[in-house]
């Protein structure tokens, strides 16, 4: 029970990297023909060998995935991925290293509304959940995972995705948890209200499929994948933009209306989708 407890401790997705991880540092054994022992000096040069290929920040995430697949077999790996020397070379490493952050530009609100009117005639499911997704992203500071599926099938958690049975009205207007804060935003009965294009959205996939699970679908019954949703997407905005623009754009419209910065935190922590409800 123990064991099957520790193997469902990450989800798979989380597994995976880690053993993506652990084949890096195998590699980096074999072609310096090194004890795969990780002492402090080892995964010293193990630093300086992966900030060749990819980013110092990137490799402390490599790190935690060995110390997770490797602490059964070398319960020391922690304190000597913690150690200084460790930090330091990862430190220089990353001063050597160092490269201009690219941030993905915010979507402001008036980029919003104007797709939003792009979209307002249109009774298509597909373009009806790309609103959806869209205005429910960028009001409910959600990042785009949360709402599409990843590429690759091996990555998708069927047990989060979100549920039909998660939308919940009260009477004929649908209710909305993520909506909760006090701005004019909330009464607002624009293009771009998310709560009325989640409901337009989920009208048309009820009519559509009625039977399904899953509350986000294509018009092909399956659930968006984070490619479906950047191909159209990108139809409106430049490579500049991606989709956590819309987390970032709905953040910095939220400090326009004099939020501090731990009530954004809070807010982009604790919002539920728009018009949903976990159950």
């Amino acid at each position: 029970m123990v064991s099957d407890a520790l193997t469902h401790a990450c989800d798979q997705p989380t597994i995976i990297a880690y053993n993506s991880h652990l084949q890096s540092y195998v590699d980096f054994c074999k072609e310096y023909n090194l004890n795969p022992y990780p002492s402090e000096q080892q995964l010293a040069r193990y630093i300086v060998y992966m900030c060749d290929v990819i980013k110092p920040p990137t490799v402390e995430t490599y790190l935690s995935g060995n110390v997770y697949r490797l602490q059964p077999f070398y319960p020391d790996i922690k304190s000597n991925r913690d150690s200084d020397s460790a930090k330091q070379v990862l430190k220089g490493c990353g001063r050597l290293k160092s490269t201009t952050i690219l941030h993905k530009l915010p979507l402001s609100f008036a980029q919003v509304e104007n797709i939003s009117t792009h979209y307002r005639a249109n009774n298509t499911i597909d373009d009806n959940l790309f609103l959806a997704i869209l205005t429910g992203g960028f009001f409910g500071l959600l990042r785009i995972g949360e709402i599409t599926d990843p590429d690759d099938p091996l990555l998708t958690n069927r047990k989060k995705i979100t549920r039909r049975n998660s939308f919940i009205t009260e009477g004929s207007a649908p209710k909305s948890a993520a909506l909760s804060h006090k701005t004019n935003l909330k009464r607002n009965r624009r293009s771009s209200y998310p709560v009325v294009n989640i409901a337009r959205y989920v009208l048309l996939r009820d009519r559509r499929f009625p039977d399904a699970d899953w509350l986000w679908l294509t018009s092909r019954g399956v659930p968006p994948s984070r490619t479906w949703f950047l191909y159209r997407f990108h139809q409106f905005f430049p490579k500049e933009s991606g989709g956590h623009s819309l987390r970032a754009g709905g953040a910095t419209l939220l400090a326009r209306y004099n939020y501090d910065f731990n009530s954004i935190q809070a807010l982009a922590s604790d919002l539920l989708y728009m018009g949903c409800h976990s159950q």
